[in-house]
């Protein structure tokens, strides 16, 4: 999928997002770094992914499963969802 950004974190969420409109059940996403997780989370909400996404930080630390996330912490995503834009532009 073409990428016009050079940022490692916008790379990382193109590639899930590709990922997720290619049907990948599930999309693990090796990762310790919280605007990532901020992206993937908006865009899980906005994209309506099916896919189970996991992202991954490191062996020693808890696997984060965004679908549970979302749906935990979903009332929050409405006010993440604009900084997200910005990053993606």
């Amino acid at each position: 999928m073409p990428n016009k950004h050079e940022e490692a974190d916008v790379i990382t969420v193109n590639q899930v997002v590709h990922a997720a409109r290619q049907a990948c059940n599930i999309i693990h996403v090796v990762c310790d770094d919280t605007d990532v997780f901020v992206l993937l989370v908006h865009f899980y909400n906005a994209l309506n992914i099916a896919s189970e996404l996991l992202m991954v930080p490191s062996p020693e630390r808890n696997v984060t499963n965004i679908g549970a996330t979302m749906s935990k912490h979903g009332d929050i995503v409405q006010h993440i969802s604009p900084l997200s834009r910005l990053y993606m532009h």
